[in-house]
């Protein structure tokens, strides 16, 4: 804890721990890693290789790569460098492509690739090999001003050498899977997912129930949306449940990481488990999720597919949700059929969306969509449940 002067204030600072979850980003960088703290773990992100020993036992935040003895270790930061940084980032970030690029304008730079490998071997700062890179350019003196700091900005994405270590968030996470393979997220944006948030009218203590093909990202969210209260029945195919690394990667507390996984397309009497204790927690939870289910209990039902149809699902499910209950599915592709079901079965308020997203750059004179993005996403579809007369 961190107690500040004057009133009482007290921070709770946050320190990264073996075991825990991290989102690694290069400084001026565009990817997001996910990665587990596990000692003398070795991470590699943006041809920055480094060890995340000397991350154990920090606070999140940013983390300076120092060479010691040929080996690449973290360092933390302390608010007066991080000041320093702050004043000279741009031109940390002018050091990367050009030196190793093929083209006419390589043959303009006087600094070599073996001269900035040697540099790199001997520690010398970022700062300084970027600074040398720009002196070495016989042409940054005739570039306009937007050209100098497009100059700069490349060069820093590979030279740099900071990076950050963040606490995972829903956002980060979801942005993480999308830019790595969208396509196993079922191409979820992180805008459709809080799409489907809003549609649902999701609160802390409601008693949802999700099914979903995206590597647990949409229980995540809804985890995070119930903060420790309400239920979260995960159906899954199967005896157990597919692999949900998006909720092992927030890291829940205890008393949030509270769902129940119900296997809801198997007999019970099939499910086996070397453990005696997991079995007896794992039919406890399934007898609570039963239960909620029989008596008419659920008020939100979410599904995300890919390659199941939602009406499979829905048939299932339907007669387990109560009255003005909330659907909400979401999918790759178009959901005719479970339009029409819905309206077969006389629910209202059935709409579909189909959001576009698009990334700009907004700088004077230079606004303009970016041009290499990641734009897929899905239709979503949501309904209320009512009674028929």
């Amino acid at each position: 804890c961190l107690t500040l002067p004057g009133p009482t204030i007290t921070l709770l600072v946050v320190m990264i721990r073996v075991g825990n979850h991290v989102v690694i980003q290069k400084m001026g960088g565009e990817h997001l890693r996910v990665c587990k703290i596990s000692r003398k773990t070795k991470i590699l992100i943006e041809k920055l290789r480094f060890e995340i020993d000397g991350a154990i036992d920090q606070p999140f935040g940013l983390f300076e790569v120092i060479f010691v003895n040929s080996a690449a270790r973290l360092h933390g930061y302390s608010s007066s460098k991080l000041n320093g940084i702050s004043s000279t980032t741009n031109n940390r970030r002018s050091s990367a492509e050009e030196a190793s690029s093929d083209n006419a304008a390589q043959t303009r730079q006087k600094v070599t690739q073996d001269e900035i490998i040697k540099m790199k071997d001997t520690g010398v700062p970022a700062e300084q090999l970027i600074a040398k890179l720009v002196d070495g350019s016989a042409s940054f003196s005739e570039r306009t001003v937007y050209s100098q700091n497009k100059y700069i900005n490349k060069k820093a994405k590979k030279h740099s050498d900071h990076v950050y270590l963040l606490k995972p968030t829903l956002r980060l996470i979801a942005e993480s899977y999308y830019k790595k393979d969208p396509e196993r997220v079922a191409h979820l944006r992180i805008d459709l997912l809080s799409h489907l948030l809003a549609l649902s009218g999701i609160h802390y203590g409601s008693r949802c129930v999700v099914f979903e093909q995206c590597l647990g990202l949409l229980t995540s969210a809804v985890l995070t949306r119930l903060g420790g209260s309400g239920a979260c029945i995960h159906l899954h195919r199967g005896n157990i449940a597919q692999a949900i690394p998006c909720v092992d990667s927030m890291d829940f507390d205890k008393e949030v990481y509270f769902y129940l996984k119900f296997n809801f397309f198997q007999d019970e009497s099939a499910v086996t488990d070397s453990s005696l204790e997991r079995r007896a927690e794992r039919q406890r939870l399934q007898r609570h999720a039963w239960h909620l289910m029989q008596n008419g209990e659920i008020e939100i039902l979410f599904i995300a597919s890919k390659n199941i149809n939602p009406v499979e699902i829905l048939e299932k499910t339907w007669s387990f949700l109560r009255l003005s209950s909330t659907i909400v599915i979401y999918c790759p592709i178009p959901l005719y059929s479970a339009y029409h079901w819905l309206k077969a079965k006389h629910a209202v308020q059935v709409h579909v969306v189909d959001a576009f997203y698009r990334s700009h750059q907004i700088i004077q004179d230079r606004s303009h969509p970016i041009m290499q993005q990641f734009i897929t996403g899905g239709v979503i579809l949501s309904a209320i449940k009512v009674e028929q007369r």
